[in-house]
């Protein structure tokens, strides 16, 4: 079991300090892949990719690029599960002071600003934070 999620592309373009633009082309699985409704490459739009390289490629070579699958799960939990826990925090304190102070505005207005809140920091966060995309192979 690999470590990598893998996609392959082509290279268009070599850049100077050994960076190079990497296409990825539409998959022949794109068909049966349960993202097929929200993937860019599965609509037959290209989507570039930047990314640093010591390998010897060529323009025009096909190439097999990956991301650390735990880079993607942490992503993933970063951008979905935590903003709805973050939600249910901020309605649950809220509820506690609508109680409190016979108010209907604490839970909504708890609710929208922890979620400003977490967004504001994630940005801040992943500001200078960037997944790291690499070359596993040549392919051709």
């Amino acid at each position: 079991m690999s470590k990598y999620v893998t996609a392959c592309g082509k290279v268009i373009s070599k850049k100077q300090g050994g960076k190079i633009v990497v296409a990825l082309t539409p998959s022949v699985g794109c068909g049966n892949c349960k993202s097929n409704e929200s993937c860019a490459t599965a609509h037959g739009e290209l989507r570039h990719f930047e990314l640093q390289t010591d390998m010897n490629v060529n323009v025009g070579d096909m190439v097999e690029i990956g991301i650390l699958k735990k880079s993607v799960y942490t992503n993933g939990l970063l951008v979905y599960i935590m903003p709805v826990i973050i939600l249910f925090l901020g309605a649950l304190l809220g509820t506690v002071f609508d109680k409190k102070f016979a108010t209907n505005l604490a839970t909504p207005l708890f609710s929208i600003s922890f979620l400003v809140v977490y967004f504001i920091f994630l940005k801040l966060l992943t500001k200078n934070k960037e997944n790291k995309l690499i070359i596993l192979k040549i392919l051709s």
